[in-house]
């Protein structure tokens, strides 16, 4: 394995060991998760605007809010002025859900730096900028 892969799947897995230590324990999937906090910060928020904003396609966002309603975490409603765009809130328990979650990710905060000291923080940080520059 060259080193460019090597780094590429190191990355990935620290991003998946983040994401699901995020999620576990919680009857929500990550991309579910996403849009929960997306709902959660502009209440009423269409579903082609979320799509937009988390790089998805309409057919799977519409997925991801079938199972959350079904869950009873959001519902939709159909505005008087634009009965074609259902806006999208969260439920009661779609709130406490959210507000459980962002605890956990705040709590989370030091999960990828647990083992690292300052120096090594640094470095890390100086190296991941190094990598998004080089577009």
């Amino acid at each position: 394995m060259s080193n460019s892969q090597e780094i590429q799947e190191l990355m990935h897995q620290v991003s998946y060991y983040y994401r699901h230590q995020l999620v576990k324990d919680m009857p929500i999937t990550m991309p579910q998760a996403h849009v929960l906090r997306i709902v959660h910060q502009t209440p009423g928020i269409i579903q082609s605007d979320l799509a937009r904003l988390l790089h998805r396609r309409n057919p799977t966002i519409s997925n991801i809010l079938v199972n959350l309603e079904k869950q009873e975490l959001i519902e939709r409603k159909v505005p008087a002025d634009n009965v074609r765009a259902k806006e999208i809130y969260l439920t009661a328990k779609g709130e406490d859900l959210c507000n459980s979650m962002l605890k956990k990710f705040k709590s989370y905060d030091g999960i990828l730096t647990k083992n690292l000291d300052d120096q090594d923080q640094l470095e890390l940080i100086r190296i991941l900028k190094k990598i998004v520059a080089s577009d």
